[in-house]
């Protein structure tokens, strides 16, 4: 049970990551492309 619990926790950390990461490339992104005009 406890290794289950910890397997959806560092899952959930990994999604939260991963998904930061994406946001910050896509934000990133934005802000070069918006800075060009």
């Amino acid at each position: 049970m406890v290794r289950r619990i910890r397997n959806i926790i560092m899952a959930g950390t990994f999604l939260t990551i991963a998904a930061g990461n994406a946001t910050w490339d896509l934000l990133n992104s934005y802000l070069s492309f918006g800075l060009q005009y």
